[in-house]
């Protein structure tokens, strides 16, 4: 009898070590395929708005209507982006360099501007939606800018 006790008392306190050591903090998942970022996508629009102190200063819209360049960004399985143009019938494909994608952001990498971080608003396999904010303070006064760009996804080849 003394020995089965034993045994349950040496078994729970087991199991509550194992249970309390292995109580690490999840990381947040996407709740998207990364899968779907992969491929051309054509910018079709892009909101700005930029606050003083908390009220809005000044916005700004564009859609893909307003302009008569085409372009977009791709991004490649092996956390490469490029940006393209479609114009005189042909696609300008140029390297942009390396991204990461985890936890909702997708943070992008250039030689020649250093790195910014979107949050994915959207991913489907067909349509991405980045947001991307910058706070900074001047003369004591703080500033806030808010971008959000929309793309679809195209097959530019």
């Amino acid at each position: 009898m003394r020995k089965t006790k034993f045994y349950w008392l040496s078994l729970l306190l087991c199991t509550l070590a194992l249970g309390f050591t292995s109580c690490e903090k999840e990381e947040e998942e996407d709740d998207f395929e990364v899968s779907d970022l992969y491929g051309d996508w054509l910018a079709v629009s892009a909101e700005y708005q930029e606050y003083l102190n908390g009220e809005l200063l000044e916005e700004d819209y564009w859609d893909e209507s307003d302009d008569d360049e085409v372009w977009g960004i791709r991004l490649t399985r092996d956390e490469e982006w490029y940006s393209w143009e479609y114009y005189n019938g042909g696609v300008d494909i140029e390297y942009g360099g390396t991204y990461s994608c985890k936890n909702g952001k997708l943070k992008v990498y250039s030689e020649e501007d250093g790195s910014y971080t979107y949050t994915i608003e959207k991913l489907t396999s067909t349509k991405l939606v980045l947001t991307s904010s910058e706070t900074y303070t001047e003369d004591g006064d703080k500033y806030k800018y808010v971008e959000t760009q929309t793309f679809e996804k195209v097959d530019i080849e």
